[in-house]
């Protein structure tokens, strides 16, 4: 059966951080094999946007936006139905425990700080690559009631 390919997106307000983020991404999935579509945007009202025009079945994001940020989007992004089987992973600068512990409240994957390690977000990365192109469905740590 021909393999789909993942359509990811990528919303970082820094432009080396935001490159870095497409790099890895682009790496991992060579690496596995998997074809991905990348949209990169630099604010929180262009992902709302692309998520409703598009939906990903991968998000990296930073929960430091401009106008919508990062929680917000990811709650808007469970709450609807296009977009609820999402793979979440924040890559953020908010580094503490009640940080994460947010952004597992609102049911996100994975959470990375900066400074990003690129072997940590390419293993990552290539776990939810792999789930994704064998059709795996997320588990929903909301409905499970699991927080780490």
């Amino acid at each position: 059966m021909p393999q789909r390919e993942i359509l990811c997106l990528i919303a970082e307000p820094d432009d080396q951080i935001r490159a870095l983020l497409e790099s890895t991404l682009e790496s991992s999935a060579n690496a596995l094999g998997i074809d991905t579509a990348i949209v990169s945007v630099d604010d929180g009202r262009a992902a709302l946007q692309a998520l409703r025009s598009r939906p990903p079945q991968l998000v990296i994001c930073e929960v430091l936006l401009e106008v919508v940020n990062g929680l917000q989007l990811l709650r808007h992004c469970r709450d609807s139905v296009d977009t609820a089987h999402a793979r979440w992973i924040f890559a953020s600068g908010l580094t503490e425990n009640t940080d994460r512990y947010w952004a597992s409240l609102n049911d996100c994957d994975e959470y990375v700080t900066k400074p990003i390690d690129s072997a940590i977000l390419a293993t990552v990365l290539k776990h939810h690559l792999e789930s994704l192109s064998r059709g795996e469905s997320r588990r929903s740590k909301r409905r499970e009631g699991v927080f780490p």
